[in-house]
């Protein structure tokens, strides 16, 4: 058996996150700066505010599609100089997300911003600018509301209104074209980690032949955070529950396949929180699992 097909690790790291779609949204009016001891009222995404030396903008937001990140593309201009300097600086750690999170950053090969981030720390000449994206790791039940910035007396924030977990709780169903899929509960023990799910035929997918086509356990995958990626898999078949998930078998339109999806190479000590289905038509939904 390949190492591919027992397990399947990745290593993102506690840190940053990934994007899903994104939608432009048009800078509006700047916004006179409030140097008081409270936080000022957040403002739209798109919306520029004035600070001592900087005009800052949140311009998009984008909550990945897989649930744990979230990040915020940026634009900040210096428009004057403090006193003796020659620059104005700019870092990632003026920012945070709903529940103080900070930014953080990709393992190599895992960022699909590559290129596109905003510089960790940038010293910015009069009149110069610098635009990316912030990136940061969420929990993947959290919603994010709001990104803030806060360096100094310099305070603003920025309501999200795309920051919602994509997350399902278990016992929900996802619709899709041609399939339903349900995950009912799920489990943790010596065993490994298993979950019970129903897939259900809606209608043939475009390529199926004979009538019938193939559901399997290829979709699925468990995961613990950020870090940990498990596909399903029997290690000893004599202790396996039942009734298994079919690993492999074709259906008819109004057909489903139910039963338990293995995955027996968790350890007690894998935090699993979120099962995963994702099919070669694209289709992708998510399940939190209550730890």
């Amino acid at each position: 058996m390949s190492i591919t097909r027992r397990r399947l690790r990745r290593g993102l790291q506690a840190a940053i996150g990934a994007t899903g779609t994104v939608a432009l949204l048009a800078t509006g009016a700047m916004l006179p700066a409030q140097a008081t001891s409270s936080a000022p009222p957040p403002v739209a995404i798109g919306r520029t505010v004035h600070l001592s030396h900087l005009d800052v903008t949140v311009t998009r937001t984008d909550r990945a599609s897989d649930s744990y990140f979230f990040g915020a593309k940026v634009k900040a201009c210096a428009t004057s100089l403090p006193a003796g300097a020659s620059t104005v600086p700019f870092r990632w750690d003026s920012w945070r997300v709903t529940g103080g999170l900070a930014p953080g950053a990709f393992e190599e090969g895992q960022d699909p911003w590559a290129g596109r981030d905003v510089p960790v720390s940038s010293n910015l000449a009069l009149g110069a600018c610098v635009s990316g994206w912030v990136p940061f790791a969420v929990p993947g039940t959290a919603g994010i509301a709001k990104v803030r910035y806060s360096s100094g007396s310099d305070q603003a924030s920025w309501t999200v209104t795309n920051g919602a977990s994509p997350q399902r709780a278990l016992g929900s169903t996802a619709t899709f074209g041609s399939f339903t899929v349900r995950v009912t509960t799920a489990r943790q023990d010596d065993a490994g980690f298993r979950a019970y799910a129903t897939v259900c035929v809606r209608s043939l997918p475009k390529g199926s032949t004979g009538g019938r086509t193939r559901i399997s356990w290829d979709p699925w995958l468990a995961t613990a955070g950020t870090h940990f990626g498990y596909v399903p898999w029997v290690y000893d078949a004599s202790h396996t529950v039942t009734p298994l998930f079919p690993q492999s078998r074709r259906y008819k339109k109004g057909q489903c396949a139910r039963g338990w999806l293995p995955f027996e190479d968790v350890d007690t000590s894998v935090p699993i929180d979120r099962l995963r289905y994702r099919n070669s038509l694209g289709n992708q939904a998510f399940w939190t699992v209550p730890r």
